[in-house]
């Protein structure tokens, strides 16, 4: 692996756990199964459960989290 390019992974390695760091705190700060209502920037109400929520953000971290095991690997890191 030159040596530009090792930069470059180490690069998305540490912005993939910032991004990983970011969604736990997210989903760790949620509350379970709660109502919410925003009004959407169309100006009307909108409604959200929670658990819909974490569990979409929970798909993301585990998305996240397989991106980085696929560039560890690809750089030989444990």
């Amino acid at each position: 692996m030159k040596l530009e390019e090792l930069k470059d992974n180490i690069r998305k390695l540490e912005d993939l756990s910032k991004a990983k760091y970011e969604f736990e705190v997210c989903i760790s700060e949620i509350k379970d199964d709660e109502e919410l209502t925003y009004l959407h920037p169309h100006n009307y109400w909108c409604y959200v459960n929670t658990n819909k929520f974490k569990k979409l953000l929970k798909s993301e971290l585990e998305q996240k989290e397989q991106e980085i095991a696929n560039l560890k690997q690809l750089m030989g890191v444990d």
